[in-house]
């Protein structure tokens, strides 16, 4: 039986005076070729968990919600829009003319702190508390809101938002202007400059790049495909969190130092925390009849070009990868190892430009066997699990369709500790937990 009931659902639509709030407001968005990769992509659906809100009734949680929401729109305005497919053009835009955001109002009877306090994922309950959105045909909405009060106390904040509206750092500029305009912190919204024209980008020839794109990867638009992965298939994995302290993640930073007898040797926290991941699934694959494998990671462009476009809200990532073999990682010095191949991968990947050829790291990827692939999906920088609406940090922030095998996602949780998360095969995970607490403890 279902634990979530509906109660109320609304249409949030932008503040009155979007034009004049924004002068770069555009009715239809263009999506670029950085939006397009993730086109047939699943919504990504964030999950806050806010278990102490007694202070606060769940009508005037709702009226703060829903109110901020609108605020916020006036300056992310592609979130209340449709993407669509305009047939005579060729081109998939993001419609912004009759801007609204679906919002539900819910209530579910489990106990909120089941939720919270469980490092191990309740997979059925994660999905019940975010909206699932049918996105086989265009258009298809930009955005959906789901919050859920706990009938023994505590909110959810659900959320669905389509990866080619935003990437991560998009989407955590808009939790933090949310958020901000929440709890009353004005002064913080309206000193944010979000950017959304994806001209920014200066892709040459992008009209045309973007429109080839699009008649080569979805011929059979405005019918798009995609599905939600069926819920058999997401409880097939388990998905569980674990904390790295800062002082875990100096240590390990020490050890590649130690490993490669270079004081000097820099590891940034990424690379770090990716090559301990690597390694501790590399034992946890001693079995695997295969010895290939391959760390696929997200680059994240908005400080390496010049100008810097720290403000673009749209998506501006290219995929990498790592490749190396589990038995050299496996190897004593396994941890460095790791770390100089997602090092030196990135540095390539950088040296190389933002449009140095095809995006391929996907398509790379998945010459691996299944069984040696490890997407690493978000990064630590994001930090989620900040976001204070007016009642406090989150409990909990989870990503709930956490789908893939090998798929982990990072988050920082403040001080320089950083939260992971991953999808495995039960008897896997297993051994993946007891290898990640016992790696910490050489």
């Amino acid at each position: 039986m279902p634990c979530v009931s509906i109660l109320k659902t609304y249409h949030v639509t932008p503040s009155p005076g979007i034009d004049s709030n924004i002068s770069t407001f555009q009715e239809k968005l263009s999506l670029s070729i950085l939006d397009l990769n993730w086109l047939r992509m699943p919504y990504t659906q964030p999950l806050f968990l806010y278990p102490d809100t007694t202070v606060h009734s769940f009508p005037s949680i709702v009226r703060s919600l829903k109110s901020s929401l609108s605020t916020t729109l006036t300056k992310f305005y592609p979130f209340a829009g449709k993407i669509d497919f305009i047939q005579d053009t060729g081109d998939v835009i993001i419609d912004c003319t009759h801007c609204s955001v679906e919002f539900v109002e819910a209530e579910c009877s489990v106990d909120i702190k089941q939720l919270t306090e469980n490092d191990v994922h309740d997979t059925v309950m994660y999905m019940e508390l975010v909206p699932e959105i049918d996105r086989s045909t265009l258009p298809i909405p930009a955005m959906a809101v789901k919050v859920t009060r706990f009938t023994g106390g505590g909110v959810a904040i659900g959320l669905a938002i389509h990866h080619a509206v935003a990437d991560g750092n998009g989407k955590r500029m808009f939790y933090e202007a949310w958020s901000a305009v929440c709890r009353g912190d004005l002064d913080l919204f309206n000193k944010m400059v979000v950017l959304h024209d994806r001209k920014i980008l200066k892709h040459p020839n992008d009209e045309e790049v973007a429109r080839s794109f699009i008649k080569k990867a979805y011929p059979t638009l405005p019918f798009l495909g995609g599905r939600a992965t069926p819920m058999e298939e997401r409880l097939r994995l388990q998905r569980r969190t674990f904390m790295l302290s800062s002082p875990a993640i100096q240590s390990l930073k020490k050890r590649i130092r130690d490993e490669l007898n270079e004081p000097q040797h820099y590891a940034s926290t990424f690379t770090t925390i990716a090559a301990y991941i690597w390694v501790c699934l590399a034992k946890t694959n001693i079995n695997s009849a295969n010895d290939i494998t391959a760390l696929l990671y997200l680059l994240d462009w908005r400080s390496r070009v010049e100008p810097v476009i720290t403000e673009y809200g749209g998506n501006c990532l290219r995929t990498g990868y790592a490749d190396g073999g589990w038995s050299e990682l496996r190897s004593v010095n396994g941890l460095s190892r790791a770390q100089v191949l997602i090092g030196s991968a990135i540095k390539k990947d950088a040296e190389g430009g933002m449009y140095s050829g095809e995006d391929k790291g996907f398509e790379k990827f998945r010459q691996t066997p299944e069984s040696g692939r490890v997407i690493l999906s978000r990064s630590n920088r994001l930090m989620c699990s900040q976001t204070d609406f007016g009642w406090g940090r989150p409990g909990r922030f989870e990503m709930a369709g956490l789908n893939c095998k090998g798929e982990v996602m990072l988050d920082g949780m403040g001080g320089g500790d950083v939260k992971v998360s991953i999808a495995l095969e039960p008897d896997q995970m297993h051994v993946f937990a007891a290898v990640f607490r016992e790696g910490l403890n050489p």
